[in-house]
């Protein structure tokens, strides 16, 4: 028995021997809490998940951390939250799949953010919950969840339905009966092999084959390497399995552990350095596997251990170091970037290597309790000792250098409250170190430890030390009340002159220049010239200081003959020699503050400290690199008068921090940081959440306001991460919107189509490289703005304009075939006119001299109706009894006497067609003859018959009765013309019969001749007012189809008016000026409203115009007017304008039209450039009408026009003068 304790201890240092190198220091931990945002101190389990973060599982809600901030989940009212706040456990079901122990399986799908809840389903909801205490889980590829619960054991398929179910309990044990069929958390389900699962329930080791979906007592001869432990519980074992395909099992109540190989069907024992394992392993125990080879085991009550696993023999050496000793460890996890984390009773733990780049020591208690206030001023390093001055203690601290600890104090005799501390120190040579005091300045021998008071020339009591600088030649110049020179040749201290003390009223610093010269800072600058031995320049004024006050700490010179200072509450400032010039930099270019404390230069790199934090500049670039807490710098205050210390030979850089010296490597610091990985962790439009989103994301123009969350996962460079966002333009470079240490952004209105956004994190320190990521966003525009819609609309107006043309050709063939027609139909009332005229014109001239009815009808006959182009006409009349018609003149086959005479041809009332018209008194046109069965042959068969009584005063003399051979030959005009031919000749016929009734006659053809004028003059006027509406109504087509309707409105309005007031003039031939004018007035604003007030117009009437009494023909101006607004201002570029002058000149009337537009000239040639000819419909009827009034009223009426340019060469537009004689009605 004793051999076998001395094996053990042995065995003990031997494993502690060789596994002390792989331990880690619990200094190099950062610690997090419910101070720094989780929801609970207590972690009961730790994962992390495929993009980095970590999850953390506690007794109060679950954790996810990025480094920065954690984001909690609690149990709520949502029915998909957690089920209740305290977690037992974690565990992956597959790669992204979290499930968490808690009263139900709550699962989390860590790529999309969303959750689910399994519960175990019982009638009786009392004592669901009984169920429901979840101790383990595990997942497979299908998706298969399998649960053991302090009730059974129970099998999911990937839909979440229960497809096994195995309860331990009875249903009369469920009310009375403590489950604990699962009983460890975590430890009660393994995988035996890819279809097989252990199940370590209470009574016993159980498998569960997957396919089969059969559970059952596990046997040896299912694995017999399994044998000896199916006596569990009745022998206690702890089950372990760090990975598929084996297992570690202890042996509670011995100190063996046996490694099981289950695909192999072996077992390898190891003993560990403890007598009894349940003393230091149990339930709370949890073994997990770093890698193939380290293995972590928590103890039941405090700490972990390392163990050592070989794969090769399956042994384990356990190192019996504890770790984490004053916690309860529950889980630890290697993350992806190999540091360690523990999840603790008391804080969540993570390893944080780049701590262990800064060591740190602080004063001892004693000197601390003693003087509150004690802060470190300076450092020296001789041989293995460190030397540092201190305010507060009359003396120097030694430490070692090697173990960085303290060693000894040694005082000198304090004759002085002021002279209680040091702050400086300057090694004089290898054996003693010199000391600037709040008193004298005190000599220590390093060997002896004797302390030798210094007292230069010229000193008083109250002097203190300020600084020490030793020159390249080894001099030491010292700031005291005066300014000293100490030469070590001669052991001496030199007063220098007081013109450097007065100058910058007391030194703070000292530097060297190239040349040697010697710069001091104080309330300035001054430079001390060497050579010419006293100060040469002084510099009391620096740009960029915010105040008045150039107070000058700490300075050095660098190897380009730059001065380098800082300047109280103004940051840093770089002073080029040669050039006189400066450079500034404040806490904005990156200093650690605007107040610098220490400076020291090491090689290119100007080191710099401030407040609690340190900078390095590099010299090359200007590049500043800060360091703070998260770097291991101790976080308290560096206070004035802290000094850098360079240990060339160790490479360590030391600095105080109040009473804290804190040393590091600063090459090895300076070294880039890994940046953090950088994605977009969540993008939200309204209610929809895209957690993780990759590629192209789309939403709807309805719904384009984006929030973005910024993901970013740093565990080592703490707080330290600014974001900045941008959206990106391909017309112009676009600057980063800065969010300083939010990851969170808002952009909103997002127009439709691609935007490009990209999100940047930058260390606020600049320790690692800028990291950009882009993601795309794609608004899809409203359904009337897709491609697809506008091809549509594109089509369907294609259609439209389609039909819109077809329509408006068929519009314009429709008008321009009733334009035909009205053409025609004027022809036609030309030709009627002419034909009228040819007819009046022949009763006037040619029948003068007939003085018989047959003289008569046989000149009409012959000489007028041959001349209206008819073939056939025969002329009835009476007999003398006026019983029948009978055949008196001919124009055609009849055309001579003597036919009519061989060929009688009487007709009787009712008779035939001639018959009919005899007695219905009604013209009688037969277009097919065949179909009319009143038609009678007389000489030939014709197909066309007209037949027009002659009727005087409803006196029935006779029939006009022609025939043709055609169909359709005879229209209403034939019976016009024929009705005029049968009027004229029974009036001539009645003149033949008196003289009384030839007067009578004759009136009534003046009467008939003065009609045929007025109804000449009125169709002029006629036309003229159709013009007009086509115009205006052009004018409505257009504002509407640019759709200003409200201006359509209006317009329609006034030309509503323009119609009732045209219509009204239309039926008088002359109305008064006031009504002319009005009328002018009422068409110009109607142009103005068309035009958009493009012109104005003026209307003059002369003082000695009688404007209600002067009568003017209607419808006569506007016709001008309108043509000088449409040819002459219209195209015009200036000013436009239009004025109308009424005058009167004895008895002449003028009208004077005058524009200022672009001129006749130049609107026939605009024109012709136009391809059109225009003829002035307008201007032509108002010349017939002046010719009809000339002929009809003797008005003496005058039409001028004239392109003003012929006036005047540099004169533009148009002048119509219309003149007539004064009207009298």
């Amino acid at each position: 028995m004793m051999q076998q304790r001395t094996w053990n201890v042995l065995l003990t240092v031997l494993l502690a021997s060789r596994l002390a190198g792989q331990g880690f220091s619990e200094n190099n931990f950062v610690r997090y809490t419910t101070a720094e945002g989780m929801s609970h101190n207590t972690v009961t389990a730790i994962e992390q998940d495929s993009i980095g973060y970590i999850w953390a599982a506690t007794f109060s809600g679950l954790n996810r951390f990025n480094g920065t901030r954690f984001v909690q989940f609690h149990s709520n009212s949502d029915s998909l939250s957690l089920a209740a706040e305290d977690m037992a456990g974690m565990t992956w079901l597959d790669d992204h799949r979290l499930a968490i122990f808690t009263s139900g399986l709550h699962i989390v799908d860590t790529r999309t953010n969303t959750a689910s809840n399994i519960f175990i389903p019982y009638h009786d909801k009392r004592y669901q919950w009984k169920f429901n205490t979840v101790m383990t889980a595990k997942g497979d590829s299908e998706g298969n969840v399998f649960l053991v619960t302090r009730s059974g054991f129970y099998h999911y398929d990937k839909n979440h339905r229960l497809v096994f179910r195995f309860d331990y309990y009875k249903e009369a044990e469920v009310p009375f009966t403590h489950f604990y069929f699962g009983n460890t958390f975590g430890r009660d389900l393994y995988e035996f092999d890819k279809n097989r699962l252990i199940i370590i329930g209470a009574d016993g080791l159980y498998l569960y084959d997957k396919t089969k979906k059969e559970l059952r007592k596990m046997t040896a001869a299912d694995s017999p390497v399994m044998a000896d432990f199916l006596n569990y519980p009745h022998a206690f074992y702890s089950f372990f399995q760090p990975r598929p395909g084996c297992l570690f099992i202890l042996k509670s109540d011995r100190d063996t552990l046996v490694y099981v190989d289950l695909v192999k069907n072996r077992k390898v024992n190891s003993i560990l350095p403890f007598k009894r394992l349940a003393d230091e392993f149990h339930y709370r125990s949890k073994l997990i596997a770093i890698d193939d080879t380290t293995l972590y085991i928590t103890g039941q009550f405090a700490g972990f251990y390392k163990m050592r696993f070989s794969l090769e023999t399956g042994s384990v050496e356990l190192n019996p170091r504890i770790y984490f000793t004053f916690y309860l460890c529950y889980d630890i996890l290697k993350d992806k970037d190999n540091t360690v984390w523990v999840a603790t009773n008391n804080g969540l733990f993570h390893q944080d290597p780049t701590r262990s780049q800064v060591q740190v020591t602080s004063l001892p208690t004693f000197i601390t309790d003693s003087a509150p206030n004690a802060r470190v001023n300076d450092i020296k390093i001789i041989g293995e000792n460190i030397y540092v001055a201190t305010y507060g203690v009359s003396g120097l601290l030694l430490f070692d250098r090697r173990t960085f600890q303290f060693n000894k104090l040694f005082t000198y005799e304090n004759s002085q409250p002021s002279s209680a501390f040091v702050n400086c120190l300057m090694a004089l040579d290898n054996t003693s170190l010199l000391l600037g005091t709040g008193g004298p300045m005190y000599r220590f021998n390093i060997a002896t430890h004797h302390f030798t008071q210094i007292v230069p020339e010229k000193w008083e009591d109250g002097d203190w030390t300020n600084s020490f600088f030793k020159t390249r030649a080894g001099n030491i110049w010292t700031s005291c009340e005066q300014v000293y020179c100490y030469d070590p040749h001669v052991g001496q201290f030199r007063l220098q002159p007081g013109e450097l003390h007065t100058r910058i009223l007391r030194t703070n610093s000292f530097a060297e220049d190239a040349e040697g010269n010697i710069w001091l800072a104080g309330q300035g600058l001054c430079r001390y010239n060497m050579s010419l031995g006293k100060a040469d320049r002084l510099i009391d004024s620096f740009p960029y200081i915010k105040m008045p006050q150039i107070s000058i700490g700490p300075m050095l010179a660098d190897n380009q003959n730059n001065l380098w200072f800082g300047v109280y509450n103004n940051g840093l400032t770089c002073y080029n020699i040669e050039k006189r010039s400066f450079r500034h930099f404040t806490r904005e270019d990156g200093l650690p503050a605007n107040n610098i404390t220490a400076l020291i230069l090491i090689g290119d790199r100007l080191w710099m400290a401030g407040n609690s934090n340190v900078a390095c500049m590099d010299l090359r670039t200007f590049n500043i690199v800060r360091f703070g807490k998260e770097d291991g710098f101790p976080d308290m205050p560096i206070v004035t008068g802290a000094k850098f210390y360079y240990d060339s030979a160790a490479q360590q850089l030391y600095l105080g921090f109040s009473s804290v010296i804190a040393r590091f490597n600063p090459f090895e610091i300076l070294q880039k940081k890994k940046p953090p990985k950088l994605f977009v962790e969540n993008l939200a439009f309204g209610e929809k959440d895209n957690f993780l989103p990759e590629g192209r994301i789309t939403t709807s123009w309805r719904n384009n306001d984006a929030r973005i969350t910024i993901g970013s996962i740093d565990f080592t460079d703490l707080n330290s991460q600014g974001f900045a966002y941008r959206i990106l333009s391909d017309k112009a470079a676009v600057p980063w919107q800065q969010l300083g240490d939010q990851p969170l952004f808002s952009v909103s209105g997002l127009s439709p189509g691609l935007h490009r956004i990209q999100v940047k994190v930058f260390s606020l320190n600049n320790q690692w490289p800028e990291q950009i990521k882009e993601m795309s966003v794609v608004v899809l525009p409203p359904f009337w703005k897709t491609d697809w819609f506008i091809i549509l609309i594109s089509l369907l107006v294609l259609v439209c304009l389609y039909f819109f043309i077809r329509w408006r050709t068929n519009v314009a063939r429709k008008k321009e075939m009733e334009k035909t027609h009205i053409e025609k139909l004027k022809a036609d009332d030309y030709k009627n006119q002419f034909e009228l005229e040819q007819i009046t014109n022949y009763f006037s001239s040619s029948l003068a001299n007939k003085k018989t009815e047959d003289e008569v009808l046989w000149d009409v006959a012959a000489n007028l109706i041959g001349r209206m182009n008819y073939v056939d006409c025969i002329i009835y009349m009476w007999n003398k009894d006026k019983t029948k018609m009978v055949q008196k003149a001919a124009y055609g086959p009849k055309g001579k006497p003597e036919l009519i005479s061989e060929q009688i041809f009487e007709v009787v009332p009712g008779e035939g067609l001639v018959g009919h018209a005899v007695q219905t008194r009604q013209p009688v046109i037969v277009t097919d003859t065949r179909r009319d069965s009143r038609y009678r042959v007389d000489d030939a068969f014709r197909l066309s018959e007209i037949c027009v009584p002659i009727i005087h005063n409803d006196e029935l003399l006779g029939i006009l009765d022609s025939e043709h051979h055609l169909p359709n030959y005879f229209s209403e005009r034939d019976v016009k013309i024929l009705t005029t031919i049968g009027t004229l000749i029974s009036n001539k016929l009645k003149q033949i019969e008196s003289e009384q009734s030839l007067e009578v006659k004759r009136e009534e053809l003046a009467n008939i001749n003065e009609q045929l004028a007025e109804a000449r003059l009125s169709a002029l006027q006629a036309q003229m007012n159709p013009h007009f509406v086509f115009n205006a109504l052009n004018s409505i087509k257009r504002m509407i189809l640019d759709g200003d309707s409200e201006k359509a409105s209006r317009y329609l309005s006034k030309f509503a008016l323009m119609i009732r007031m045209t219509l009204n003039h239309s039926k008088d031939i002359f109305v008064t000026l006031d009504e002319n004018i009005e009328y002018l007035k009422a068409y110009l604003e109607m142009e103005q409203l068309r035009f958009d007030d493009s012109f104005s117009y003026t209307i003059f009437t002369g003082p000695n115009i009688d404007a209600g009494e002067t009568i003017f023909p209607s419808l006569m101006i506007q016709p001008l007017v309108e043509n000088a607004i449409w040819h002459g201002l219209l195209p015009a570029r200036h000013e436009k304008r239009i004025i109308i002058r009424f005058t009167q000149c004895d008895n002449m009337i003028t009208c004077l039209i005058e524009d200022n537009g672009i001129g006749i000239r130049e609107s026939e040639k605009l024109k012709q450039m136009n391809g059109a000819i225009h003829h002035s419909l307008g201007l032509e009827n108002l010349k017939k009408r002046i010719k009809i009034m000339n002929e009809k009223y003797d008005t003496n009426c005058a039409l001028e026009i004239v392109d003003l340019k012929d006036v005047e060469k540099n004169k533009k537009g148009t002048r119509v003068t219309l003149q007539f004689n004064i009207i009298n009605t």
